[in-house]
């Protein structure tokens, strides 16, 4: 998950690729689906954060969104932390602005429309 999740964050961030780029969804789309094995399969949930927060902000299609939510109701009911509920929320936040045309919302400006602080740790 976070090798692939990597992949979005270079592809986004440093390639200034846009949300809707066959490469990022790929790896997003790649990231979340084996962020959902782990929690299936009840692997170890602690690093899995930020690889989800990554792919998932950044994901377009309704399977993918769905792949995301499970995983963050999962983290959040094994570890209970609020970390996990504030991604969620600004992951979120993010797909409505998305949704609306807003363009390649960024996550650290929701954050902070928000008043939230995105903890990965």
């Amino acid at each position: 998950a976070h090798r692939q999740a990597a992949f979005v964050f270079l592809y986004r961030n440093l390639l200034s690729q846009p949300r809707s780029s066959a490469k990022v969804q790929t790896s997003a789309k790649q990231a979340l689906q084996t962020c959902l094995r782990v929690v299936i399969f009840s692997g170890p949930m602690a690093a899995l954060v930020w690889p989800l927060f990554t792919a998932a902000c950044e994901a377009i299609e309704d399977n993918d969104r769905n792949v995301a939510r499970t995983v963050f109701r999962h983290l959040e009911t094994r570890q209970g932390m609020n970390n996990i509920v504030t991604a969620w929320e600004v992951c979120e936040e993010i797909w409505r602005r998305s949704d609306a045309g807003q363009g390649d919302v960024e996550w650290r400006d929701v954050a902070q429309d928000l008043g939230r602080e995105v903890i990965f740790g």
